[in-house]
């Protein structure tokens, strides 16, 4: 069995062999396999929310090359500030920490009843408590009699301590 070549895709590979798309993806100018086509749109849904574009003999995430197209580097984390993953404008993408970019996700507890991380209804008190981890500590925010107040407190220390701008 013949060992694949791996490249490593750079800005300068990317923008001879792609043409971006406004509307966020990529287009074949210079594609290296037969049955792919000039001016045909890379990638693929594999199904998880991410499209894939085959490139260098490896699978790589859109949003991951377009940024790399666009800004000549590529940050551990990328993150879609819509939270929508087929959104990969450039303008949707943006470098991320670690610590933001588990924040900035719609996944929640199956059992969460607000539809906001960190906001739950508190049986004991007949009210809407708010909490949140920074720095490893959980913060207690109060009890509010009102789940609207509950979530607009709640991302008020989003805005706080996460720094999203």
């Amino acid at each position: 069995m013949a060992n694949r070549v791996i490249i490593k895709p750079t800005q300068k590979l990317l923008q001879e062999t792609f043409d971006y798309h406004e509307d966020g993806y990529l287009i074949w100018k210079k594609p290296k396999i037969s049955w792919i086509k000039i001016g045909q749109r890379a990638g693929c849904d594999r199904g998880d929310g991410y499209y894939y574009v085959g490139y260098g003999g490896k699978n790589h995430t859109l949003h991951r090359l377009i940024f790399l197209y666009h800004h000549g580097y590529l940050p551990e984390f990328i993150d879609h500030i819509d939270k929508n993953h087929t959104n990969n404008r450039i303008e949707n993408l943006r470098p991320i920490s670690k610590k933001l970019n588990a924040y900035n996700t719609d996944k929640l507890r199956s059992n969460n009843i607000s539809g906001v991380r960190g906001v739950s209804w508190d049986n004991q008190q007949q009210k809407w408590t708010v909490r949140f981890k920074h720095d490893g500590k959980y913060l207690f925010l109060g009890y509010f009699n009102n789940v609207e107040d509950a979530k607009k407190i709640r991302q008020e220390a989003e805005r706080r301590y996460l720094h999203y701008d």
